[in-house]
């Protein structure tokens, strides 16, 4: 399925030895994004990850951006 085969390539992805740049998921409100972190992803990568989810949703610069992430790597 075109789920499990999203799974399989963030988790690629994520086991890359030098990997560049962050993961970014878009779609539809309601398509299932958060679903996909907190009920495939997180189960997957447990062992061995730490998965930050932070919504960008209103972010208008960059900077704030970089704000959101600090303070989400912070828990």
């Amino acid at each position: 399925t075109i789920l499990m085969k999203t799974v399989e390539e963030l988790v690629y992805y994520c086991h890359e030895c030098e990997p560049v740049g962050a993961l970014l998921l878009s779609g539809e409100w309601g398509c299932g994004k958060t679903y996909l972190i907190e009920h495939n992803l997180k189960d997957t990568l447990k062992e061995n990850f730490y998965i930050l989810r932070i919504s960008l949703f209103g972010v208008t610069s960059i900077s704030f951006s970089f704000t959101l992430l600090k303070n989400s790597s912070s828990l």
